[in-house]
């Protein structure tokens, strides 16, 4: 059940995560209010900044709590007489760091398809970067899969940490048409 519980809400904040940084830096870029907001006298690393974090604290939060929701839901229901092959123990520290760290890496991993969207400027972009990104993911190909593989993981967060760098890098010095 781990592994259904892991694909599901992955693949969901993957999604929404990229969905909501298009909508608070792409289309801000697009109807002309992100260079409204550039006018205030903060420096706009800063801005795009805080909007990067805004939304990757909400969904990191709502990513966490929902994996122990369901958890506890499916615990709860296995305690009434459903017998469901858990894989997990809700007592193990263990448990709560693979939560933490699984819940890290899929937010972060939309920095990846905000960067991709910024250079192409189209919304669409972000939402078919962040499915092809999943699938790579957490995709097999009969035998062949990368979601045992832990170097992967940790690859992929180093470059969206870069993705990441990269959408404020020169927002200082690009003009906002």
């Amino acid at each position: 059940m781990q592994v259904q519980i892991d694909l599901l809400t992955n693949i969901v904040f993957l999604v929404i995560t990229s969905s909501m940084l298009s909508s608070f830096i792409i289309k801000a870029y697009k109807n002309k209010t992100q260079s409204l907001m550039f006018c205030y006298p903060i420096s706009r690393k800063k801005i795009i900044l805080s909007q990067m974090m805004a939304v990757w604290i909400f969904c990191a939060a709502a990513l966490f709590l929902g994996k122990l929701f369901i958890c506890l839901l499916l615990v709860l229901s296995s305690g009434v007489g459903t017998s469901l092959p858990l894989g997990y123990d809700l007592l193990s520290a263990n448990f709560y760091l693979q939560i933490i760290l699984k819940t890290v890496l899929t937010v972060t991993l939309a920095f990846i398809p905000l960067y991709i969207g910024k250079l192409m400027k189209s919304s669409r972009a972000v939402i078919i970067t962040s499915f092809l990104l999943f699938s790579v993911m957490n995709g097999n190909i009969g035998d062949l899969t990368l979601r045992a593989n832990t170097i992967l993981p940790v690859f992929l967060f180093g470059v969206s940490l870069i993705c990441g760098f990269l959408t404020m890098h020169n927002v200082e010095k690009e003009d906002v048409n």
